[in-house]
């Protein structure tokens, strides 16, 4: 019987060259590669880095101040929503979920 994989992925995929990382979930491609083949521990090893792959990800784009604010932020992604508990699991303020 198949189980479900925890997986990070949002479904919004973008791979960083310079990064050698999917910019939206925070992985690297090796990881992305292996995924369904990593064991539990080494797929939480990994979701235990994603907030920092992402703030130093964030902190490196041209325009940056620094690191993100903390708090909730727009995630961005309206046009392509994977739906508002994408945005919460990552403590993004969800547009779909303001009033109109």
């Amino acid at each position: 019987m198949a189980r479900d994989i925890w997986s990070p992925c949002i479904k919004v995929c973008f791979v960083d060259p310079a990064h050698r990382m999917c910019v939206g979930c925070f992985r690297k491609l090796e990881e992305l590669g292996r995924w369904t083949k990593f064991t539990d521990a080494e797929r939480e090893a990994v979701r235990g880095q994603l907030a920092r792959r992402e703030a130093a990800y964030v902190a490196s784009r041209p325009g940056s101040s620094g690191p993100p604010s903390p708090g909730p932020r727009d995630c961005g992604e309206a046009d392509a929503c994977a739906g508002p508990e994408t945005c919460q699991a990552k403590g993004l303020d969800c547009p779909a979920l303001r009033p109109a």
